[in-house]
């Protein structure tokens, strides 16, 4: 037999090289674009804001504000839309908003108000992320003793971040 080579000898090797090639690229998907050349690390946002659960229907969603100015909501509960969207915002407005927070002395706060004087009321949970600080506030909406800046301040991250669209069932992107 001239010129042939039985299986597994050296005639066999790239037919092997290939198929634990592909076989390598089944079984481990993510080494396939592990190297896709995009290796920026995953921004942080400046803003999150949840919204939790009270005795009744109130609106269960959380809102991600970046520097870039890309807003992420995630609906979950007695909200129009579940699930996850994402809108683009002018940059500014959330630069703005950070700015306003520590204005209003969002930093100097106490990092929880838990007495609720209204049992059934929902709670919301704030942060501000910086590069210079950090700052995370539970707020139960049925305690007096929160400033009421603060949530004046959660409102204004509702309205730069355009929940009413996904919360209220007002037109916009659904």
């Amino acid at each position: 037999m001239i010129g042939i080579k039985p299986p597994g000898g050296p005639a066999g090797l790239p037919g092997r090289l290939l198929a634990a090639v592909l076989l390598a690229v089944l079984l481990f998907p993510g080494l396939a674009a592990a190297d896709s050349g995009d290796n920026r690390p995953q921004l942080q946002p400046l803003i999150t804001m949840r919204r939790t659960m009270c005795y009744g229907t109130c609106p269960v969603y959380s809102l991600e504000l970046y520097a870039d100015g890309t807003v992420i909501y995630r609906g979950e509960k007695f909200v129009a839309v579940t699930g996850t969207r994402k809108i683009s915002i002018d940059p500014d407005q959330v630069a703005q908003l950070v700015k306003t927070m520590t204005e209003a002395g969002f930093f100097s706060w106490r990092d929880g108000y838990h007495r609720a004087e209204i049992t059934d009321m929902p709670s919301v949970r704030i942060s501000v992320h910086t590069e210079e600080r950090d700052k995370t506030i539970d707020h139960n909406l049925g305690d007096p003793s929160a400033p009421r800046e603060l949530r004046r301040l959660e409102s204004l991250v509702d309205q730069v971040a355009g929940s009413d669209r996904w919360v209220n069932q007002v037109s916009g992107d659904r």
